[in-house]
């Protein structure tokens, strides 16, 4: 059984449709691109699957749960995490602080046991901060922890909402152009960080412009145009398929 699918999806915007019968699927511990030029609608769908916009028609099933239409916490409750193509992170809180409030999982207490910091309060914010402590060594942030998170340098900030992502403690991470404004070794080491994420059990379906990115860490591609898949497979078959080519460099191929 897929962890992931995706089955018929459509979603209009006026008289433009943005996503066109969309049907797709992730296997668990995959990494799945999702690409195609400018426009194809590939933001849109992530914004259905992560209930941030509502389907107009299809379904999507995730670790056998249907989430068509169900609100975007309640899907991150799930395990179903996402990035944005612009870095979400709480620019006036610190690194250490902005992965703590990600472990929104975690923190199963009450109003009641905030106030009086009673037993259950005091070992689930133990517990936190040894996991926050965790992520932030693992994403090699832990010499940044008290920086606020607007003195970051870009490439940074990228990291770091990578890091606010694993901290929720996703089954399936997505990852919108997470190398986008990145220059070649800040990149090298995004394309690191995902493979390790990878074969730590979590399966990610990544939107990205840098092919290089694409093909280097792909288990499979999925390539849509004009909110239609056009193609579907690995990364020798996506590269060689004429209907893709096409789609990037215009009907006039043969040069």
């Amino acid at each position: 059984m897929s962890l992931l699918e995706v089955k018929n999806l459509t979603k209009t915007f006026g008289g433009l449709t943005a996503v066109d019968d969309l049907t797709f699927n992730i296997e668990k511990d995959e990494i799945l691109s999702l690409i195609g030029p400018n426009g194809a609608g590939k933001t849109t769908t992530f914004n259905m699957i992560t209930g941030f916009l509502n389907p107009d028609r299809g379904k999507i099933i995730f670790n056998d749960i249907d989430i068509t239409s169900k609100e975007p916490h309640n899907i991150a409750e799930l395990g179903l995490i996402r990035t944005f193509q612009k870095t979400n992170i709480f620019p006036d809180a610190t690194v250490y602080e902005n992965i703590k409030l990600a472990h929104f999982k975690s923190s199963k207490y009450s109003i009641l046991d905030i106030l009086i910091r009673n037993k259950k309060f005091n070992k689930t914010e133990k517990r936190i901060k040894e996991k926050t402590n965790e992520i932030m060594e693992y994403f090699n942030l832990s010499e940044e922890k008290d920086k606020k998170a607007y003195n970051l340098a870009y490439g940074r900030k990228r990291i770091l909402e990578i890091a606010i992502g694993m901290a929720a403690s996703p089954k399936l991470l997505l990852l919108d152009e997470p190398v986008a404004g990145l220059n070649p070794k800040e990149s090298k080491e995004v394309m690191e960080l995902i493979y390790d994420i990878r074969n730590k059990g979590i399966t990610i379906l990544l939107v990205e412009h840098d092919m290089s990115v694409v093909t280097n860490v792909s288990d499979r591609i999925v390539v849509i145009n004009f909110g239609e898949k056009i193609c579907d497979g690995d990364c020798e078959y996506v590269t060689s398929d004429e209907e893709v080519i096409k789609a990037y460099l215009g009907d006039d191929i043969d040069a």
